[in-house]
């Protein structure tokens, strides 16, 4: 599931699976979270990993909007 909003002066995007989940300490590079983290942090950005093995997985990603 994909979900995107816009709050006052943010934009929220959070994709979530019911898959088999993993544990987002132990991944290695291979996943592309670390480049995915990066990004959203170079654009004034916050990223959340929520997963466990065996269980759904989420992230989320909140960016700062100008609207200046």
């Amino acid at each position: 599931a994909v979900r995107i909003q816009v709050r006052y002066s943010e934009l929220r995007i959070e994709i979530s699976d019911n898959g088999c989940g993993f544990a987002p300490q132990k991944v290695s590079r291979g996943l592309g979270l670390h480049d995915m983290r990066e990004r959203v942090e170079r654009l004034g950005g916050q990223l959340e990993i929520v997963s466990k093995p065996g269980a759904e997985t989420r992230i989320g990603a909140a960016l700062p909007l100008d609207v200046s």
